[in-house]
């Protein structure tokens, strides 16, 4: 009887440990909506021909703001459907952490007009290389992708010896997304974009947060549009 027992209770032992762990481990995993996000790209449609995987991603690239402040964006690319040029925006974060105009903007500005102002950035800037090159070409094919759920969060991504304390836009959920549709016209070699219709619009799930986050926020609908 007392080897039964025993058994039993070392039976329980092993798993509520075993439940324990596996709770433990979603709490710190990087997929966690209370931890960072998801860094992987969602694929909205054209599944035949995905983004590539993280490893093999551009590296950030760095764009001014017209309000001055620089920020490094994280992207990737793809030629969806073979018709259709898709940029998706992973991150955004502000260079300088001791910029007085970038610390100002990250805190009073909301995650959908910081991602309009980089989208409009990124789009007449083209680090992509998109199509047209030439002077007096349009192309409708344009897309822009992200998450559709983002926060603010002012955290140290260095370490305690070399601490880099700055402003980071980043997505709460990776799977949930954002897609608009753009025309870009080269005109004097300026970018003149137009939002098209036809874009996906996600929602923002509420979710539970990193302590130094300032929320999740919705960042569907507020596509940009203009010339240079």
């Amino acid at each position: 009887m007392l080897t039964i027992m025993k058994n039993t209770i070392l039976i329980l032992i092993f798993f509520f440990s075993h439940v324990i762990t596996n709770i433990v481990v979603y709490a710190y995993s990087p997929n966690s909506p209370g931890i960072l996000g998801v860094e992987t790209s969602c694929n909205p449609d054209c599944p035949e021909t995905p983004f590539p995987p993280v490893q093999q991603w551009l590296p950030d690239v760095l764009i001014t703001l017209p309000n001055g402040c620089q920020v490094y964006v994280q992207y990737t690319t793809r030629f969806a459907c073979n018709m259709w040029h898709d940029l998706y925006i992973a991150r955004i974060t502000a260079a300088n952490s001791n910029d007085p105009i970038c610390n100002s903007y990250f805190s009073t500005t909301g995650a959908a007009q910081i991602m309009a102002d980089v989208t409009l950035q990124m789009l007449k800037q083209n680090p992509m290389g998109f199509p047209p090159i030439n002077d007096g070409e349009c192309e409708s094919n344009w897309r822009v992708i992200k998450g559709a759920c983002w926060q603010r969060l002012n955290i140290n991504w260095g370490s305690v010896t070399q601490p880099n304390q700055a402003y980071r836009l980043y997505p709460c959920l990776g799977d949930i997304c954002c897609l608009d549709h753009y025309q870009v016209c080269l005109i004097g070699q300026e970018r003149v974009i137009t939002s098209l219709p036809g874009g996906v619009q996600g929602t923002c799930i509420p979710q539970e947060t990193q302590p130094h986050s300032l929320g999740c926020e919705v960042v569907c609908g507020n596509s940009s549009s203009g010339g240079n």
